[in-house]
């Protein structure tokens, strides 16, 4: 068998606003008790594989969930690369608003066509850096998930570019997944509704530098397995 890349695709630990049901995107928040818990269970659950690179999402609640997996390695771990192209969809004006509070356009849209709907751009509060740097409010772009599959697609090329073989990590966030594995695995999008990424999840997929594209085998597995992955996994 020819040897291929193994990208392991991870959802970080819950934060605060996961438990409450809150549109986080870009917002910065930490992870909860049972967050850092889901991120150790996760570390022990992938202590068997030797990854070779590491990326992650620049939000502190993924850096924490991909560090809690590293740590046990030593100084086996690699270094741990950030890319801003991870980040989660940002939600622009209905960041920290949970669907209900959403204005009613955005919420129909949310519901009919959530692969094109685009958020509304708005002023939000600062980051922590952002915040350290003297600035009190923000305006944040918001993003469709055809917008976040781009940006994905675009970083994971890079990834293949940059890592020929072996295992590598790669911690990000639910919408992103979700809006990659349809994009790359050619999921339906109406479909994209079915597919669950609970916290701490995990996806691996094989590609194939001979043939330019993902192992076969691991692409319908994951294509099969993506709408029931088990809560159970990453409780």
């Amino acid at each position: 068998m020819r040897a291929t890349l193994r990208l392991w695709f991870v959802r970080h630990g819950e934060t605060a606003w996961n438990r409450d049901g809150r549109a986080q995107g870009g917002a910065d928040l930490p992870l909860t008790a049972r967050g850092r818990a889901q991120a150790r269970r996760l570390a022990a659950r992938l202590r068997p594989v030797r990854f070779v690179a590491a990326w992650s999402s620049p939000a502190v609640r993924a850096v924490a969930t991909a560090r809690a997996v590293l740590a046990c390695r030593g100084r086996a771990a690699p270094a741990l690369r950030r890319s801003a192209a991870l980040r989660e969809l940002s939600y622009g004006a209905c960041r920290g608003e949970p669907v209900h509070r959403w204005p009613d356009a955005v919420r129909d849209a949310w519901a009919t066509e959530p692969w094109w709907a685009r958020f509304p751009d708005g002023v939000v509060p600062p980051r922590a850096r952002e915040a350290r740097a003297g600035r009190r409010l923000v305006v944040e772009a918001g993003e469709s998930l055809a917008d976040v599959a781009a940006r994905a697609a675009a970083c994971v090329a890079r990834i293949v570019a940059t890592v020929p073989t072996g295992d590598v990590l790669v911690v990000t966030h639910g919408h992103l997944l979700r809006a990659l594995l349809v994009d790359r695995l050619g999921i339906p999008v109406a479909s994209i509704r079915d597919i669950v990424v609970p916290n701490a999840a995990v996806v691996v997929l094989g590609y194939d530098a001979a043939v330019g594209g993902w192992v076969r085998r691991d692409a319908v597995r994951a294509a099969r397995a993506v709408a029931t992955i088990s809560h159970s996994e990453a409780a």
